[in-house]
């Protein structure tokens, strides 16, 4: 990761942040009656976007979960994330930063309503503790529906 003089990151600690390399980094996870499965598109500027086919939502948001692991984050200090989604149907997902190691949410936790036109989810926050294994995860299971997601980026600001 690379600093400024203020500490801050100058990049996106998100890596494969637009699936430029398939799936390196992202982990598909299917639990609890959830089952997907995954394929790409290659956008006009040569990045991708990852289309989640959800084929059975399982018995809770987490049942289908797109996850990216080892996000640093520093207690008290504050990012931004942000990512491109779309869906086949109106509906709703949770976009949240927890502990690897507890669950537990240390970053945030948003319920987004996903549209079938692309919409940009964002949001600041500062986490409680420091964890430099911190995991991304988008929970997307619930129900039946395909996924559009691209330009994930964490970033932190101060």
């Amino acid at each position: 990761i690379l600093l400024d003089v203020a500490g801050k990151t100058t990049k996106n600690v998100v890596t494969n942040a637009n699936f430029a390399d398939s799936t390196k980094d992202w982990i598909l996870l299917n639990q609890l009656r959830g089952a997907a499965d995954t394929t790409y598109t290659v956008n006009k500027d040569s990045s991708r976007t990852i289309e989640v086919n959800v084929t059975a939502g399982g018995q809770y948001s987490y049942s289908v979960q797109l996850m990216h692991e080892n996000i640093p984050l520093v207690e008290g200090r504050k990012y931004r994330c942000s990512f491109t989604i779309k869906a086949s149907e109106k509906g709703q997902i949770t976009a949240r930063i927890g502990s690897y190691l507890t669950y537990e949410t240390i970053g945030f936790q948003e319920h987004v309503e996903v549209d079938t036109t692309e919409r940009e989810f964002m949001v600041e926050f500062t986490p409680e503790v420091s964890d430099p294994f911190a995991r991304f995860e988008l929970n997307l299971g619930g129900s039946v529906r395909k996924l559009w997601i691209k330009n994930v980026e964490i970033v932190r600001l101060d």
